[in-house]
């Protein structure tokens, strides 16, 4: 069941919004992953990526590096650790129908689920 979670000062949807590119940014930088935005991913490559220091989800059919995202989601991290490396489109429909998570997340995309 989804219960929303208190976040840290200063990590609120607005200020994922206006800083979200910058922040991808510094994290690929930091990991020393430099992806090639667009290449397609497996099953098995984003099922490698479950962990809170590496969390990718997918999402009608797009993958994404959610990893910088999880300390702004209401929804805290257990809930996004319970679908990574996995597809999530399921569970973001049922709990978030409104949400566009093609904007929200844009410059977490990593490439296709193929």
């Amino acid at each position: 069941m989804y219960r929303k979670t208190p976040l840290k000062p200063g990590y609120t949807l607005a200020t994922w919004n206006a800083n979200s590119q910058r922040l991808m940014q510094e994290h690929w930088t930091n990991s020393n992953f430099n992806p090639i935005i667009g290449a397609p991913v497996t099953a098995a490559q984003l099922a490698q990526h479950k962990t809170v220091n590496d969390l990718w989800v997918s999402v009608n059919g797009r993958v994404y590096d959610i990893t910088v995202y999880v300390d702004y989601h209401p929804g805290g991290k257990e809930t996004l650790l319970s679908r990574a490396g996995d597809d999530a489109t399921v569970a973001i429909g049922k709990i978030h129908p409104w949400v566009k998570i093609e904007a929200l997340l844009q410059f977490c995309y990593i490439g296709p689920l193929v």
